[in-house]
């Protein structure tokens, strides 16, 4: 995404929103409709993700990454990397992503996860977020957080870490290849309900009197 200035972290955020095709209606629905290949996949989206998906759109706008496969794993391996507190629904999440990180760039979300152990983030803080912090200026929400400093050199104790959390993304991935049929399965039938909705909203046609 197109990295944000001279702004609210509000406006920053809408942006990142705009960019990605989301909206804040999503902090509130009941269900998440991934596309998954021709397969649609649906999770439950529980308080607890509800809670912090406000957080992760918010780290998407000051860090700058996408919202595609590549910039949800880079963005996994920065959370990872500055921890998320009590909110466990953020570490399974995040470690789904990372699992990919491989395939698509290992590099990539490595200097993430380094930039992420030298950077704060926000799941440390009581949540909901104050209001009052979308009001600030971005670049001066960047300072505070440290992102505006460069990436420093990875140490092995970076190294050891980013293992360490990536063995135990491949755990997670199995687990999620596990419950992958119920997700389809919840999927087709969200896509059933909405045929069915869409069918019985359609207006009906008359016949005309000739």
């Amino acid at each position: 995404m197109t990295l944000a200035h001279a702004m609210t972290l509000r406006q920053a955020r809408d942006h990142y929103l705009a960019e990605a095709g989301f909206s804040t209606d999503t902090y509130v629905e009941d269900w998440v409709d991934i596309p998954f290949g021709p397969l649609p996949l649906r999770l439950p989206s529980t308080d607890a993700r509800k809670r912090v998906l406000p957080v992760h759109d918010i780290h998407h706008a000051l860090t700058g990454y996408r919202s595609d496969l590549m910039g949800e794993a880079e963005i996994g391996a920065w959370e990872l990397g500055g921890g998320l507190g009590p909110h466990t629904v953020g570490y399974v999440l995040d470690l789904l992503t990372l699992s990919w990180s491989p395939l698509l760039g290992a590099r990539r979300v490595f200097r993430a996860f380094v930039r992420g152990r030298h950077t704060k983030n926000y799941y440390r803080a009581a949540l909901p977020l104050p209001q009052s912090l979308l009001d600030r200026d971005v670049d001066e929400v960047r300072r505070e957080l440290g992102l505006d400093r460069e990436l420093p050199a990875a140490k092995a104790s970076d190294v050891a870490a980013f293992i360490g959390w990536y063995l135990a993304s491949l755990l997670m991935a199995v687990v999620g290849l596990a419950g992958l049929p119920v997700l389809v399965a919840l999927g087709l039938w969200g896509r059933w309900q909405a045929r069915r909705a869409s069918t019985g909203a359609r207006p009906q046609a008359h016949a005309s009197v000739v």
